[in-house]
């Protein structure tokens, strides 16, 4: 694998962080069910379609090799996202968002 490709999957890498770290929030922020083994089935699927959907786009962007510096970047974006990006977002009322798109 070249450098060029390499710098581009260490990008997707931290930015697929990044969206994995709003994802969560907003998953965090919809487990508002009682019944925890909901919350926990619920989780587990989260999880496994965000792996999966890193691996498919990964095939796409460098025919699907998976290093471990890969996943270092997909921590670190995760972490950089957490810190900054998640203060936007608690700004943002997302209930009101899809309060406007229920069906009476």
């Amino acid at each position: 694998m070249n450098q060029f490709i390499q710098l581009k999957s260490l990008i997707f890498s931290f930015i697929f962080g990044i969206f994995f770290s709003i994802f969560t929030c907003i998953n965090y922020n919809n487990l508002n069910n009682k019944n925890n083994l909901f919350k926990i089935a619920f989780t587990i699927i989260f999880v496994i379609d965000n792996i999966l959907l890193y691996l498919l786009l990964l095939i796409k962007v460098n025919g699907g090799y998976v290093h471990i510096y890969f996943i270092f970047c997909v921590i670190l974006g995760y972490l950089f996202a957490q810190k900054k990006i998640i203060m936007l977002i608690k700004r943002i009322p997302i209930k009101k968002l899809f309060e406007k798109f229920k069906v009476k």
